[in-house]
């Protein structure tokens, strides 16, 4: 077991490991995999960290489809730790976010922005409209002058 592996699971739940070398965690609501070597299919979601075998000196952090290398374990280990705050700062913002009424509020007038969008509108002319509701129309208008 690396000393990274050891780190990882005084942080994380263990959620599995397989017999090919992939570790699984889950830290703040994140899968993280921790191998030595890619897998087939990554979520963009979740947080890859591939260790460095015989021939590779650095640690490969693959996130959000973005790589990063580091050069040794102080390095990832600082990454993760700093990543951690974020997950956690996030997590609370969430839960902030749901308890405030004023954000609800808001969420639920953006949806109805979003649907009204969604309908077109038909320009009128005169002619949509029938004789009488064409005089009421000109009727209306010219008091408006």
């Amino acid at each position: 077991m690396s000393r990274l592996t050891k780190f990882i699971e005084t942080i994380g739940k263990v959620k599995e490991h397989h017999e090919s070398g992939s570790s699984y965690y889950v830290i703040g609501g994140v899968k993280v995999r921790v191998s030595n070597h890619l897998a087939s299919v990554n979520n963009l979601r979740d947080l890859m960290i591939l260790l460095p075998s015989n021939s590779a000196k650095n640690y490969v952090v693959i996130m959000h489809g973005r790589i990063y290398t580091y050069e040794n374990y102080t390095q990832v280990k600082v990454f993760l730790q700093h990543w951690i705050m974020l997950a956690e700062g996030f997590a609370v913002r969430d839960k902030v976010i749901l308890n405030d009424e004023s954000f609800q509020l808001r969420a639920q007038l953006n949806k109805v922005r979003q649907e009204l969008a969604k309908i077109k509108l038909k320009k009128l002319s005169m002619e949509d409209f029938t004789v009488s509701q064409q005089n009421t129309i000109l009727n209306f208008l010219s008091q408006k002058k």
